[in-house]
């Protein structure tokens, strides 16, 4: 296997916005910066695994929330972003239900993408290249992990 390369992309970065939002605060940008480092060493881990190894979370994802987006294809002009990821995890929203909230494998990416308690965001991308197949991967990891029992009503609203 080939790695093409690891990317680090400030625009990955991102903090979540809530209702109240004021001024990020120097613990917040170092998290930020924290958790961007976390994605990134777990996206470029995924990518050196041998084609056909199952996917599986970092170990940091016992304390942080994470998704993991990846996609195999033969062309290497597939462009990965973390906006392709995010919409991709968001679509599980039609799966949810609002009227019995509570954790699903099925929705999981959905509710950590739009969890309220989860105030900062950092992701990062790779990719990687064995014989005539490329793989991407987009790993995000979230502070406040998401998808704790007993807090889904509170943490994952309604549409408006």
């Amino acid at each position: 296997m080939k790695i093409i390369g690891f990317v680090l992309i400030s625009t990955f970065v991102v903090t979540v916005a809530t209702a109240k939002s004021s001024p990020m605060t120097a613990h917040e940008r170092r998290m930020r910066i924290k958790l961007h480092k976390y994605a990134r060493n777990w996206a470029n881990h995924l990518a050196r695994q041998r084609f056909g190894k199952p996917i599986s979370h970092s170990p940091a994802s016992r304390k942080l929330g994470e998704n993991i987006y990846w996609y195999t294809t033969s062309r290497a002009s597939y462009k990965v972003s973390a906006k392709i990821a995010i919409t991709y995890w968001y679509e599980e929203k039609k799966y949810y239900g609002y009227n019995h909230p509570g954790f699903s494998s099925q929705t999981a990416h959905f509710t950590q993408v739009v969890w309220k308690s989860s105030r900062t965001l950092g992701c990062a991308k790779s990719r990687a290249h064995e014989g005539h197949f490329y793989r991407f991967f987009v790993v995000c990891n979230y502070y406040i992990k998401g998808n704790i029992l007993n807090r889904f009503k509170q943490n994952v609203p309604r549409p408006r």
